[in-house]
């Protein structure tokens, strides 16, 4: 580092090397100074490089440890430098901390963000879906749960004819088994019997045999005669007492039926009296229900006349109990209607009672609506005056004027009570108008307040590159790419030069006013001093072409300025020789060139002239930059810091201010 007393740091430089300091590498000559950049150049011999610009010396770093992409480079630097501020706790920023961090992520692939979302909708979907499976089992068992209980109760209920059954089987498949024991006890009995058959078939042939031999003998056909004699005798004596027996019997049926026979006739007799009494007691009941007719026609023709016919009986019977169920239903019909005609002599005398309670009514409201248009016309001049005061102590609103009103209100009160209330219409309307205006009013306070906040914002941020010992540059041009100088090599050309120790400083003022009114002071110069690609065109560029181009009997730039120790400002050095000769291509003077700029602060290019003051040099030299640092931090600090001014800051919003309505005017049915 080369720096001076009140000039600040003249020059810087950097250097990589694999050699070990303080063994192999001596930054310090034998005095102990520190080594000059030719002394370091020396030293370094060949085994190592030397970069007189920050940028260039970055780049090599890149190059050797890390190999990253510049941009990506940058932004690890820039969060080097943001971590490394001094008091960072104190004055954390957040946001600008995050968007450094930001800065310095390599960015995420679309397709890793499209991925991860797909994943979260994914398992948002899963989670719903396990959530519903999870309603669904818990749904599920609680039905199970129930369903268990009622099919514990209904299988208890079928197997009661399962367990009868299988009872029913149990036993019968017991008695199959005792059947089938007692049959094979049978068939051994049966063998046994047909054993015993045999024996008795043998002793029976025996017994016939000796049987026949009696027969034939003599004795034995005497025995038969007389006991076939016996025989007859015994049959007649047997028919001779079933002869007795049957006459007993008829004798008997001869006495039952004389005895029923009188029973008959004296059940014929009783039922013919009862009879003869149930159709006297059936001919008054007809003649009472206007019926004797038909009783005279049916009953005595069919039931005296003709008794003994059964379907003119069935007939006759038919006819009386259709008769009787026509007249039943004319009696309930009749009652239904004597019914009726009593609930509506009951509902006549309420309807009657009540219309003369409704005239009573009706002429209390008649008198009660005359008293209240007598209260309203009385209240249309107090709520016109209440209008009047309280239109004359209203303070933001604007309502309708009161010769306009008061009639609507006379109207109003007169014809249609009902419908909103004019005062109320013209309160609505002024605050509406009113609320319009106040939104308008925020509306351009909000944008103005947005405005100061974004200059505030910019006056923060130069505030903090002063701060870190940045300069501000020239504001660029608005048809300059803002990327076009990011990774270009070269320099603007205020960074190339610096103005001898002899210049006056009001002459460093009006030079430097005039190379910025012409554009001079912020163009390009890159190592080459020439334009190699079409692209660079979109910027200003300072080039040396022409070499026979300088100007040697005018008086020229060259005669305030030289070349500046700082001369880079990318990865390519701009040689002395190039901005020596784009220094002589200036004029310095009216008319001293085709280019020339003078100590007034004019200026001409070609056919173009201007002329600009300020008033001190701000970017031509260290000394003039690190000034000009110093003296605008000095006039934030004087008006206050922007993030103080940024927290002060406020505009006062309108506040509505309305007189309260009168209490007449409260209620649009006032």
């Amino acid at each position: 580092m080369d720096a001076a007393s009140g000039k600040g740091i003249a020059g810087r430089w950097f250097f990589v090397t694999p050699q070990r300091i303080g063994r192999d590498l001596t930054l310090c000559s034998s005095q102990g100074n520190p080594l000059s950049r030719d002394a370091l150049l020396e030293a370094l011999a060949g085994a190592g490089q030397l970069f007189t610009t920050a940028s260039e010396y970055r780049v090599e770093v890149n190059r050797r440890m890390f190999e990253l992409r510049q941009d990506r480079y940058e932004a690890l630097v820039d969060l080097l430098i943001e971590l490394r501020q001094p008091q960072l706790a104190r004055q954390l920023d957040e946001g600008r901390l995050s968007n450094a961090l930001s800065n310095a992520l390599p960015p995420v692939s679309q397709t890793i963000i499209s991925q991860v979302a797909e994943a979260m909708r994914g398992l948002e979907e899963d989670r719903l879906a396990l959530e519903n499976l999870v309603a669904a089992k818990q749904s599920a068992d609680a039905f199970l749960k129930e369903y268990r209980q009622y099919a514990a109760i209904l299988a208890c209920r079928r197997s009661a004819e399962v367990r009868k059954a299988h009872s029913v089987y149990e036993n019968r498949q017991r008695k199959l088994r005792e059947a089938e024991s007692a049959c094979d006890q049978a068939k051994e009995q049966g063998k046994s019997l047909l054993a015993r058959q045999e024996e008795l078939s043998m002793e029976l042939a025996t017994a016939l045999g000796e049987k026949y031999t009696l027969e034939s003998s003599t004795e034995m056909r005497s025995a038969r005669d007389l006991d076939a004699a016996a025989k007859r005798a015994a049959e007649r004596r047997r028919d001779a007492e079933r002869a007795a027996d049957e006459h007993a019997e008829s004798l008997r049926e001869r006495e039952f039926c004389e005895r029923a026979v009188e029973r008959y006739q004296e059940r014929v007799q009783t039922v013919t009296a009862a009879l003869t009494k149930y159709l006297d007691e059936a001919h008054l009941a007809a003649a009472a229900c206007g019926m004797d007719k038909e009783h005279d026609e049916g009953i005595l023709r069919g039931v005296i006349a003709e008794t003994n016919n059964a379907t003119l009986q069935e007939e006759v019977h038919r006819s009386l109990t259709e008769a009787v169920r026509e007249r039943r239903r004319a009696a309930r019909l009749l009652d239904e209607l004597n019914a009726d005609v009593d609930s509506a002599g009951r509902v006549l005398q309420a309807e009657s009672d009540k219309r003369d309670q409704e005239q009573g009514r009706v002429s209390e409201a008649a008198e009660a609506v005359r008293a209240a248009e007598r209260e309203v016309l009385g209240s249309v001049g107090a709520l016109a005056e209440a209008y009047r005061q309280w239109c004359a102590a209203v303070v933001v609103l604007a309502p309708a004027p009161v010769p306009e009103t008061v009639p609507d209100i006379s109207s109003w009160c007169e014809e249609n009570i009902a419908a909103t209330s004019p005062v109320r219409a013209a309160v609505d309307q002024a605050m509406e108008n009113f609320h319009r205006g106040v939104a308008s009013e925020r509306a351009a306070e909000e944008q103005e307040l947005q405005s100061v906040e974004e200059k505030l914002r910019v006056l923060c941020d130069e505030q903090e590159r002063l701060s870190k010992g940045e300069h501000q540059p020239p504001p660029p041009p608005y048809t300059r790419d803002p990327e076009s100088r990011r990774a270009r090599d070269g320099a603007p050309f205020w960074m190339l030069c610096e103005f001898f120790e002899h210049v006056p400083a009001e002459h460093r003022a009006a030079i430097e006013a005039a190379m910025e009114s012409s554009g001079l002071l912020d163009a390009w110069v890159n190592s080459e001093g020439a334009i190699r690609s079409k692209e660079e065109r979109l910027d200003t560029f300072l080039v040396d072409e022409k070499p026979q181009a300088v100007l040697p009997n005018y008086p020229t730039l060259a005669d305030v300025l030289r070349p500046s120790g700082d001369r880079t400002g990318g990865p390519a050095r701009v040689p002395v020789e190039v901005i020596g000769r784009i220094i002589h291509r200036i004029g310095l003077g009216e008319d001293s060139g085709p280019v020339w700029v003078d100590f007034a602060g004019r200026w001409r290019i070609g056919p173009k002239l201007g002329r600009w003051t300020k008033p001190a040099a701000q970017h031509i030299g260290q000394a003039a930059r690190e000034a000009a640092r110093l003296r605008r931090l000095r006039e934030l600090e004087i008006n206050g810091t922007p993030r103080q001014r940024r927290k002060q800051h406020s505009f006062p919003m309108t506040a509505a201010c309305a007189c309260p309505l009168p209490n007449g005017m409260r209620s649009d049915s006032s």
